[in-house]
């Protein structure tokens, strides 16, 4: 099945559509690394929630508010790493982002949202705020109130969309591994085998 280079970007595509779509698949949560203000790797983990093949976008959801927009307004690229723990597959995306926040396609995706997550942007403080207690920063007239979380606006929802412009593939086997990098080019990809 993955034996050749062509079979194997074909595979990866089928893995990030299947995650995107799969609320229950391993790739579905992805561990994304950006840059911090000092030039230090800043990761977490986040959901896949849309794949585009054609485009080859990753897209993923986030409070305008968050750290990560800071960063990655100051440097674009986002590595995303997902894993496979049942097929052994590790998968290093390197992608150039950019933030949509108060448009018509994030009111339209903002629209289909259901009311617990829409309440992730509903917080009177930014991600990352320190608080004197444990609490995730809803309004209490939110918080008990779906009718008004669902008709509160998308003032602090944004879509990043991460155009893939390397791929590394990792199929780890006691036969012997494999590893595989795909470049992407004008109009092509650019493969090459890679050693473990």
């Amino acid at each position: 099945m993955e034996n050749t280079l062509t079979h194997i970007f074909q595979y990866i595509q089928t893995i990030l559509t299947r995650a995107a779509a799969d609320k229950k698949h391993p790739c579905r949560l992805a561990v994304i690394a950006t840059t911090d203000n000092q030039g230090n790797p800043n990761a977490r983990t986040l959901v896949l929630r849309k794949y585009n093949t054609l485009l080859h976008h990753l897209i993923f959801y986030t409070d305008i508010r968050s750290p990560k927009i800071i960063e990655l307004t100051n440097n674009s690229t986002v590595v995303w790493l997902f894993y496979h723990p049942k097929q052994q597959i590790q998968l290093k995306i390197t992608t150039q982002a950019t933030i949509d926040h108060q448009s018509p396609k994030t009111k339209e995706i903002w629209n289909t949202l259901p009311y617990f997550s829409r309440l992730t942007y509903l917080s009177t403080q930014p991600p990352s705020a320190e608080t004197a207690e444990a609490t995730d920063g809803l309004p209490l007239d939110i918080r008990n109130n779906q009718t008004l979380a669902a008709n509160y606006d998308d003032r602090h929802f944004a879509i990043v969309t991460c155009e893939i412009i390397q791929m590394e593939y990792l199929k780890l086997d006691r036969s012997g591994n494999k590893r595989a990098r795909f470049v992407k080019k004008e109009v092509d990809w650019e493969s090459t085998w890679l050693i473990p």
